[in-house]
């Protein structure tokens, strides 16, 4: 799910070059997270590579978690990957440059303001020395507590905490942020869900 069509262009071409079984599996769809609705119950939910970040308000990240919450199987996961915010490097105006295709790309955080938590980001993709296309944008960092309150107020059980993307233990030194949470076994189940949910475990 992806609000931006372009984005959403990128996996249809991506999926044309993938087997069957993965095709079969994968259905990109447009909408916002925090009000799409879809006549469907899944067993894990996950928001990856800083996407989170995008919701700037308190609001619009409990609509988007509320929402995950009410699309999950009760006992499904929800997993939430963002960076782990280290004030001292956001206090500094610091620029990363890589190379994507023949393009140079030069990424930096222009302003952070620290009562809301948000960062003013700035992307120029350079050919030589030229800019030849801004974007200016905007993120929010979370900080583990924050995120954990978040998601409990919004009736999950946090069962998982990472560092990073080989599952080490989170701290103060790592980069990365990963919550992971679960819809409580028992949440919105009639006892005929609760029946039909046992008569489909595998044996």
């Amino acid at each position: 799910i992806d609000a931006a069509e372009p984005m959403l262009d990128r996996l249809r071409t991506k999926l044309t070059r993938e087997p069957d079984v993965v095709k079969h599996r994968a259905t990109p769809i447009g909408g916002d997270g925090r009000t799409f609705m879809l006549p469907l119950r899944f067993g894990m939910a996950f928001i990856a590579a800083n996407s989170f970040t995008h919701f700037l308000t308190k609001t619009d990240q409990e609509q988007l978690a509320g929402n995950v919450f009410q699309h999950l199987r009760p006992g499904g996961l929800f997993a939430i990957d963002v960076f782990n915010p280290d004030l001292d490097r956001l206090s500094r105006r610091e620029s990363r440059r890589t190379q994507l295709g023949k393009y140079v790309v030069t990424q930096e955080n222009r302003s952070v303001d620290y009562p809301t938590q948000i960062i003013e980001m700035s992307t120029c993709f350079h050919i030589g020395e030229e800019c030849r296309e801004r974007v200016d944008w905007s993120m929010r960092y979370s900080f583990r507590y924050e995120l954990e309150h978040l998601l409990e107020k919004k009736g999950f059980e946090i069962v998982r905490l990472w560092g990073d993307y080989q599952r080490h233990e989170f701290g103060e030194a790592t980069d990365r942020l990963f919550v992971v949470a679960r819809k409580p076994p028992d949440a919105d189940m009639t006892v005929v869900q609760f029946m039909r949910a046992e008569v489909a475990q595998p044996l």
